[in-house]
């Protein structure tokens, strides 16, 4: 059962051509797709690390350089509440606008200061202490390596947060002695996942949008492209049934397009065979036909006393005319066979050319005094030795002699060349008459091919003549041609090697 469904309207055959390279196209899309978004999103997670981190550590700087400035201050005057006020302060201002949170630690690791011990006033709350800040307490490792210099790490910060935290340590100096800590931190998970997800939602929106447009040109391009395959496979479903006059239109100059000339090509000789096919099938079933009718009712004739003896002889020579007739058929068609299997092999020998075309001329003078046919150039012909199958070459003139006397008009002519030049010899026969359409010069030496036009008087030929000239000659590497001009003449031209 063959299993259909839908794509934007269209009813496309499961396991199609169409659809394996719809799927295929889209799967690549896809991947393409879920490879860019996981590059968009660990380009992300790491440009909001490396900017998280990068803020935090110049803050935490200016706390360090600001609570510096405020303690050298305070020294000089004495007012340490002041100078704790104004760092607090700028404690809450700055982890308020980076939404961080900021304090500074003693060396050993307590937090002595941050923005929750100062209360709305500009006052010092709790005596100066931290409730929320009060259990954080640093490790003395941790201490002593961020006052070698400042460094920023995503980390718990010794197990004081519970999750992944991104912190950003800076020593303070004073007097060119480290005096403590800056410490700012900020959440992980509650800022970059947030923003992860915004990020990936338009990247969603803009894939979605992309992937629709994709599509849709995908599955034009699909179409357009598989469209002269679908017609190729319609066609050859016509060729299946007997119909071959079906043709792939052709567009464009690419590959696929060639081959739909090819296979244009293909199915024009395919016609032309199929029509060659038929006329020759009618065509021997009459041969066959009628002298075996003949034969048939002359024996007949013959055996029941019909036919007086003294009448028997006359109507046994013409039963053994129709017999020859036949076995000539039969000869032709096996010889087909054999050159075209290559199972026909020549047999080589030197013989007079010249006189093959006066045995030729000589079998046919009562057809050609019949149609009253003016014969010209025989008196002119050199003698001309060739190396080849003498009997072979004999058809060929033979069948170019029987042609061309067919074809001649009443009271028309045929002109005989022949010469030899640079190992090679020269054979035409030329006939007034009908001549053959533009259309059909192409075809004549295919097997069983007859053209109405210019053959209708030829009722018995079965179209093998030719082609067995042609064969003939391609084995002995020759070349013969045609040319005409309708209803003035028509030209064979024969050329060989002398020796092979």
């Amino acid at each position: 059962m063959i299993d259909k469904f839908k794509v934007y309207g269209k009813t496309v055959v499961k396991g199609s051509f169409f659809v394996k390279y719809f799927a295929v196209f889209s799967a690549v899309i896809i991947i393409c797709m879920l490879a860019i978004g996981i590059f968009l999103l660990l380009f992300t997670v790491n440009y909001w690390r490396d900017t998280k981190l990068e803020m935090l550590q110049k803050n935490a700087a200016n706390i360090a350089k600001t609570t510096a400035n405020s303690l050298s201050q305070a020294e000089l005057y004495n007012d340490y509440e002041r100078a704790t006020i104004v760092i607090c302060n700028s404690l809450e201002q700055i982890s308020g606008s980076i939404d961080a949170d900021i304090f500074v630690c003693n060396l050993n690791g307590e937090v002595v200061l941050c923005k929750d011990i100062l209360s709305p006033d500009f006052s010092l709350s709790s005596s100066g202490h931290c409730l929320f800040h009060n259990n954080y307490n640093l490790s003395q490792n941790t201490v002593t390596k961020a006052s070698k210099g400042g460094y920023a790490l995503f980390s718990t910060l010794d197990g004081i947060y519970a999750q992944l935290h991104a912190v950003a340590l800076e020593p303070i100096y004073l007097n060119g002695a480290v005096t403590g800590i800056v410490v700012a931190t900020a959440p992980v998970m509650d800022e970059l996942v947030p923003f992860a997800l915004k990020i990936l939602g338009m990247f969603l929106m803009a894939s979605a949008l992309s992937l629709t447009i994709i599509s849709i040109a995908v599955y034009i391009f699909t179409d357009r492209l598989t469209k002269p395959l679908r017609e190729m496979a319609q066609a050859t479903r016509h060729y299946a049934g007997g119909d071959f006059s079906y043709r792939v239109q052709i567009k464009g100059n690419d590959e696929l397009t060639r081959l739909i000339t090819d296979f244009n090509a293909m199915a024009k000789a395919l016609e032309t065979l199929e029509s060659s096919r038929r006329n020759f099938v009618a065509n021997v079933s009459h041969e066959f036909k009628t002298p075996i009718t003949t034969i048939g009712g002359f024996i007949n004739g013959i055996l029941d006393g019909t036919i007086p003896p003294e009448k028997q002889s006359r109507y046994l020579n013409i039963v053994c005319n129709e017999i020859s007739r036949l076995s000539k058929l039969v000869n032709t068609m096996l010889n087909i066979s054999r050159i075209e299997t290559g199972n026909f092999e020549l047999i080589y020998e030197s013989f007079n050319f010249t006189e093959l075309i006066f045995n030729a001329y000589k079998g046919f003078e009562q057809s050609i005094a019949k149609k009253s046919i003016g014969v010209y150039g025989l008196n002119t012909l050199p003698p001309i030795t060739i190396n080849g199958d003498r009997d072979m070459i004999n058809q060929v003139i033979y069948n170019l002699f029987d042609n061309a006397v067919k074809f001649t008009n009443e009271n028309g002519e045929i002109i005989i060349t022949a010469s030899e030049s640079n190992a090679k010899i020269f054979f035409t026969i030329r006939n007034s008459g009908t001549g053959i359409p533009i259309e059909d010069i192409e075809n004549v030496f295919e097997r069983f091919y007859k053209a109405d036009k210019s053959r209708s008087s030829d009722s018995k030929s079965v179209g093998l003549g030719l082609h067995i000239a042609k064969s003939i000659i391609d084995m002995h590497n020759g070349n013969i041609s045609v040319k005409s001009s309708l209803y003035e003449y028509t030209e064979f031209s024969v050329s060989l090697p002398k020796d092979l």
